[in-house]
């Protein structure tokens, strides 16, 4: 498994987050808007429930389930490959930095080293096995 693989598990849960935020606002639209002069509620002519809008929540479905399978089959793979990994340290290591997405100092703190011990390690890791 590559390093950018692992890192499309982060750029995927990202874009899921995104389809989240943009589905929620999609179904959550009550046709009301906001004038930017006054700051007050004011009717739109009709509620925007047009076709469009439901074709497009229903594409962001389609497109959240889809990327959502994708992530859950990378991440089982990624997973996987960290479990043959002898080391305990690097195998934290990597299911902090790359599955649950934390920071390299978050990743550092949660297992007590410095953020650059947690560095070299991954930079070990990956230059030695690719």
């Amino acid at each position: 498994m590559t390093e950018n693989e692992f890192l499309q598990i982060g750029r995927n849960n990202r874009k899921l987050k995104q389809l989240q935020e943009k589905y929620r606002e999609l179904k959550c639209d009550d046709g009301t808007g906001m004038k930017a002069n006054d700051g007050m509620p004011h009717a739109r002519s009709a509620l925007n429930t047009s076709m469009s809008q439901v074709e497009e929540a229903y594409d962001i479905e389609l497109e959240y389930r889809e990327l959502y399978c994708r992530n859950i089959r990378l991440i089982q793979h990624a997973r996987s490959y960290i479990e043959i990994i002898p080391d305990w340290v690097i195998r934290l290591v990597l299911t902090l930095k790359y599955i649950n997405c934390l920071p390299e100092h978050e990743v550092a703190a949660a297992i007590g080293i410095t953020e650059q011990e947690c560095r070299r390690i991954l930079l070990v890791h990956f230059n030695n096995v690719f």
